[in-house]
């Protein structure tokens, strides 16, 4: 599966989280490597969640409304720390 991100503010997260395509593909779908991008792409991007879910490989696209439900209802621990790395815009 060939991953291209378009949008600027894709590339930057991914740059910041040192995320490569074989990198995803190993990650579960509810790893917090996935789920901070996605929270991010979404936040940041007009991108659609069938897209975003494509790209990080996390199933159905549901899951990423559900990982920015987690981002935001539990902060804690890796996922704090991933949104630490992320760019202010």
């Amino acid at each position: 599966m060939e991953i291209i991100f378009k949008p600027r503010v894709a590339q930057r997260a991914l740059k910041v989280f040192l995320l490569k395509e074989s990198d995803l593909a190993g990650l579960p779908k509810w790893a917090p490597g996935k789920i901070v991008p996605a929270w991010y792409l979404r936040e940041d991007t007009a991108v659609s969640l069938r897209w975003v879910s494509q790209q990080l490989g996390m199933g159905h696209y549901a899951r990423v409304t559900q990982a920015i439900s987690r981002v935001h209802r539990r902060p804690g621990g890796k996922v704090k720390e991933l949104k630490k790395k992320l760019p202010e815009n």
